[in-house]
């Protein structure tokens, strides 16, 4: 394998991760947040509380991950 395409394929890792770091933490948050609205009676706010609690995350993740980018 040559040296770009080891390249190449080292970056396309590390963008697919950060996709599936935004993925999973929104998803995460919007589970945990819809869990404690139902369960303590304030319903939409949980939900939309735990979306933008797992975006946050996901956007800490991403800025992790584009900083070790940026270090190559």
């Amino acid at each position: 394998m040559n040296e770009w395409t080891r390249e190449t394929l080292n970056v396309m890792g590390l963008m697919s991760g950060a996709t599936v770091a935004l993925g999973v933490t929104t998803a995460l948050g919007y589970w945990v947040g819809h869990r404690a609205g139902v369960r303590w009676g304030f319903e939409p706010w949980g939900t939309t509380a735990g979306v933008l609690l797992g975006l946050g995350v996901g956007f800490v993740q991403i800025w992790g991950i584009y900083r070790r980018f940026l270090r190559r």
